[in-house]
């Protein structure tokens, strides 16, 4: 069959739809006009009329040169006037004057023009007609060659199929931009779902009932595997057999309407990657029952995920951690504070340093809770690494290479030495616990920035972090593991009863100074331990002044809603010769203190009722220059952030505190009040 589009002009091929169309009608009626004159000069002959037929064969001539042109002009307009123009001259002049009713092949133009070129044609050529048969033709010819009756009437057809095939053609363009306009957004639309489809889920495969693969699309890009090599193999060999029958059942459920399901497929490398994958029924042409299967790589969401959940659930353990901190340090408050009061013995030294290894304790589930900032120092990063590295971080595995990679200069983070010590030591010492003797621990110490994508992930503020990374190649987590190695007292050394705090004591430093921290580990693969630190801008610290001892004798208000702990500050107070005067609420406290008018208030913070803080507040109202001491069973809260009125000076003594503690706070605050 004839493929008609290759002779349209190369420069129409692409053009509209409508311009495509009556390209290929000009095309059509050359071709007839052509098959028409050959078989008008065929009878002619056959019929003896040779001289006829010569004049019908030269007809050939234009009516191929109209083709000509239009090749030549790549124009639809000019190649269909100069088409309507040959037929009216080939039709109406021979034949006009001996034959008058062959001037109604004027009745075509219209019809014709109109298709062949556009609306306006289709006028200028009823027109041309009518004004032809109407006026020229009564004109030309005379009264016995013309019936005028039937030219006139000729005209006035001419005229109305005219203007019935333009309200035709008007009708007839309408619907085909309505169509054009309908298909071009269905087009847009079928794109914009394939774009879609393929960059959320760029992996595409059909199956029959057994879970034969007939269509695959865009695996290797998922799964390493060329797509030919998947086809005619059975998709189970693909599927973690842990995960077999749930994707089965889910098959099974969804029959109807089709299954939506989180798996884990084989890499062509070996490794297991986490999968969502979509599944519709669907029949091919025969009938027969096939799934049509698209998924979606989702580590890195999981991964995600898992350390949204691990930290919401690491959240609720530390706030639950900080409840039993701050009263279990109320209690050695108790027990260390009668004890000081004690005569010296061994008794007296027995529980002191029981108190104290349970004060290390609590201080340890402190760290964890976050219940307050890690540090306002600023150290530098590489010079406190290069120490601890010197020390080897302080393990006490033998045999093992820890390599220390410096790629960041001058980074300075808001930890204490000790504190990233702490880290430090916490995962290095994991690290060789988990790996065999002789093999490497690789850290790494880089500046990064963290913006947009990464910073959410990471659930950090926007900005420059220091970022240190701890690679092991030892066993490494499971993924059940994986999930609660932040968690407290969480090991895997059975043998080591108490052990599991140290990745949880680091989590907590890490996260309450801004920080993240992320592992990432495969079972006998090893593990990677990355710790991001926000950069601070390191300031030389001035030393503090000894403190100037002040005369005794001093009054001291003091307001403490626990009993016990109000009978030790009583007691230590007036040893220490001072003029204490208690109160155990807020609103006592500013009773007594119109009439003691003291020199330094020291007030828990956490009591029924007012709260030290707010106390504070209210004081400061009337004694401006106050210092005021806050005591708490919540270790490490950062004042400043909870109280800020008044000029005078304020510090914080988180308990369980010595007596000598007290004072020498004290002492350091009416120091700071009389400068």
């Amino acid at each position: 069959m004839l493929d008609i589009d290759r002779l349209i002009p190369a420069n129409l091929q692409h053009d509209s739809v409508e311009t495509r169309r009556k390209s290929r009608l000009i095309i059509y009626a050359v071709g007839i006009a052509n098959l028409s004159s050959l078989l008008a000069a065929a009878m002619n002959f056959y019929l003896g009329e040779s001289i006829p037929a010569q004049l019908v064969l030269l007809t050939l001539v234009p009516q191929t040169a109209i083709y000509l042109l239009f090749r030549i002009s790549g124009s639809v307009f000019l190649a269909g006037h100069a088409f309507m123009a040959l037929i009216f001259i080939e039709l109406l002049i021979p034949y006009g004057v001996e034959i008058s009713y062959a001037m109604l092949v004027v009745i075509t133009l219209p019809i014709a023009a109109t298709n062949l070129i556009s609306a306006r044609a289709g006028i200028a050529w009823t027109v041309i007609g009518a004004l032809c048969v109407g006026v020229l033709a009564q004109l030309y010819f005379d009264a016995g060659e013309l019936n005028r009756g039937l030219g006139f009437s000729i005209a006035i057809v001419t005229v109305v199929v005219g203007i019935a095939a333009l309200i035709v053609e008007l009708t007839r363009a309408q619907a085909v931009t309505e169509v054009a306009e309908t298909n071009e957004k269905l087009l847009r639309q079928r794109d914009l779902i394939r774009q879609f489809v393929e960059s959320t889920f760029p992996g595409i495969v059909q199956v029959d009932a057994q879970g034969l693969i007939s269509v695959c699309q865009g695996i290797n890009y998922l799964l390493g595997y060329p797509d030919e090599l998947l086809r005619d193999r059975n998709i189970r060999e693909f599927v973690h057999p842990e995960d077999i029958s749930t994707v089965l059942s889910q098959i099974q459920e969804g029959a109807d309407r089709g299954f939506h399901a989180e798996v884990r497929l084989r890499h062509q490398k070996g490794q297991w990657l986490w999968l969502e994958v979509f599944g519709i029924p669907d029949q091919n042409a025969q009938g027969v029952d096939q799934w049509l299967l698209a998924g979606r790589n989702i580590e890195d969401e999981r991964r995600d995920r898992n350390h949204f959940l691990q930290t919401q659930r690491l959240e609720s353990i530390g706030a639950l951690a900080a409840g039993i901190a701050h009263d279990f340090n109320n209690l050695l408050m108790v027990i260390s504070g009668f004890a000081d009061l004690l005569p010296p013995g061994e008794e007296r030294e027995n529980i002191l340093a029981a108190a104290e290894k349970a004060a290390s304790l609590t201080a340890d589930l402190s760290a964890f809770s976050r219940s307050g900032p890690t540090s306002k120092e600023v150290v530098d990063l590489e010079t406190e690494l290069r120490k601890l590295e010197m020390l080897k971080f302080n393990i006490g595995g033998q045999g093992h290479e820890v390599a220390v990679k410096y790629h960041g200069a001058n980074l300075g983070v808001n930890l204490s030495p000790a504190q990233l010590n702490q880290v430090m030591t916490s995962i290095v010492t994991n690290a060789t616990e988990a790996s065999v003797a002789g093999s490497r621990i690789a850290i790494e110490v880089d500046a990064l920035t963290l913006v947009g994508e990464s910073a959410r992930r990471l659930e950090v503020s926007p900005g420059n972090y220091a970022f240190i990374s701890i690679a092991d190649q030892g066993r490494g987590f499971s993924e059940s593991g994986l999930a609660q190695a932040f968690d407290p007292f969480y090991t895997t050394k059975q043998d080591q009863p108490g052990a599991g705090l140290g990745l949880t004591i680091a989590f907590g430093i890490v996260r309450r100074m801004g920080g993240s921290i992320r592992i990432e580990s495969n079972e006998q693969e090893g593990t990677r331990v990355s710790v991001y630190l926000p950069i601070a801008v390191m300031d030389e610290s001035t030393a503090a002044d000894d403190p100037v001892e002040v005369s005794e004798d001093v009054a001291l208000l003091f307001v403490e809603d626990d009993p016990k702990i109000y009978d030790l500050l009583d007691k230590i107070l007036n040893r220490e010769c001072f003029q204490a005067t208690g109160a155990k609420t807020g609103e006592e406290a500013l009773k007594v203190i119109k009439d003691v008018a003291p020199a330094l208030v020291i007030t828990d913070i956490m009591m029924p009722g007012m709260r030290g803080t707010e106390l504070a507040d209210k004081i400061r109202e009337n004694y401006p220059h106050i210092p005021i001491l806050f005591i708490s069973g919540y270790s490490d809260i950062d004042i400043s952030d909870w109280f800020k009125s008044g000029d005078g000076p304020v510090k914080y003594l988180a308990k369980p505190f010595r007596p000598s503690e007290l004072v020498s706070q004290i002492e350091l605050l009416l120091a700071e009040s009389r400068q």
